[in-house]
């Protein structure tokens, strides 16, 4: 394995000191005390093994500052004998994960993908997700809401082509909310025993599977934590997380900032089944003046930015 440093609790530093490539650990204050290690002590590191704790991700957010798109993220989480647990291709589910398949070309590739990965994308909003992403300025691509990953294996598909990075913002809460979990699990069944569980697990499973999970900058954290700490412009960004009017409300106004002038900023799930997002949309969005509206499909509805 390449050279790493670890940012996580001692415990998880501790273990995953033993692995080959352990070069150090950054740490915190409230973990360590005063003489906390710094991330340019490390100027040669590229890999950080990053526990995917709120208060962690967002120190690495901070420190980080506009190199953290220059970063491989392995997150580490403790397993269920204590031992460090990567989640990406080093770790092994359950005797290892099939080749990742080629990267999808063109639209039609993508979408045939997407459409292997759990979610809640009908074929009418992954097509317009596309052209939509495709339309935006260059740059790095921001999502705020994963769940299992569907969006995000579209989304990424044009950002393997473009050389870029999809930074993803969740907190990945297991069995929240009134989603329809049968259905979830009956899909998960099919998964290796670890990862049926947790539905962070899930999301970088499917990553990992269908070869999209180096495009992926995954931070497991609210978006008002997060996105004032980053020093990264966007000019694309996809909106699908809390569903509840202040939620939305919060999510797109701290994500807007980081948001290019002529860029695009998607929300999904405007109807009937979810008024708030709708409301939010029809009776403030709409109204700003810095903002014109691009269209609608199905439940996505899409703006640009003027100014």
């Amino acid at each position: 394995m390449e050279p790493f440093v670890v940012l996580a609790r001692p415990a998880l530093v501790d273990a995953a000191s033993r692995l080959e490539g352990f070069a150090g650990a950054l740490t915190l204050d409230n973990y360590y005390g005063p003489e906390a290690t710094r991330l340019s002590e490390f100027p040669a590191v590229r890999t950080i093994l990053l526990e995917p704790d709120p208060i962690l991700v967002d120190h690495f957010a901070a420190v980080a500052g506009p190199r953290i798109v220059d970063y491989r993220i392995v997150l580490l989480r403790p397993g269920v004998d204590g031992a460090p647990m990567l989640q990406t291709p080093h770790y092994q589910f359950d005797g290892g994960l099939p080749a990742a398949p080629a990267a999808p070309v063109g639209k039609d590739a993508a979408l045939a993908l997407t459409s292997k990965v759990i979610g809640f994308l009908t074929d009418v909003e992954m097509s317009y997700l596309w052209d939509l992403e495709s339309s935006a300025p260059g740059g790095y691509r921001l999502e705020i809401g994963s769940w299992c990953g569907k969006s995000a294996s579209l989304l990424s598909s044009l950002c393997r082509a473009e050389g870029t990075k999809l930074f993803c913002v969740d907190q990945w809460v297991d069995r929240q909310g009134d989603l329809p979990w049968d259905f979830y699990n009956q899909f998960v069944a099919t998964m290796p025993r670890p990862v049926q569980g947790r539905l962070m697990d899930v999301f970088l499973y499917q990553a990992a599977l269908y070869g999209y999970l180096d495009t992926l900058i995954p931070l497991r954290t609210r978006s008002e934590r997060v996105l004032p700490l980053l020093q990264t412009d966007f000019g694309f960004m996809f909106i699908d997380a809390d569903h509840n009017y202040a939620s939305v409300k919060r999510d797109a106004l701290c994500a807007i900032g980081r948001l290019q002038r002529g860029g695009i900023v998607a929300f999904h799930d405007s109807n009937d089944y979810f008024p708030d997002v709708r409301e939010f949309l029809e009776q403030e969005f709409v109204r700003r003046t810095d903002f014109e509206f691009v269209g609608q499909r199905d439940s996505m509805m899409a703006f640009r930015k003027l100014a």
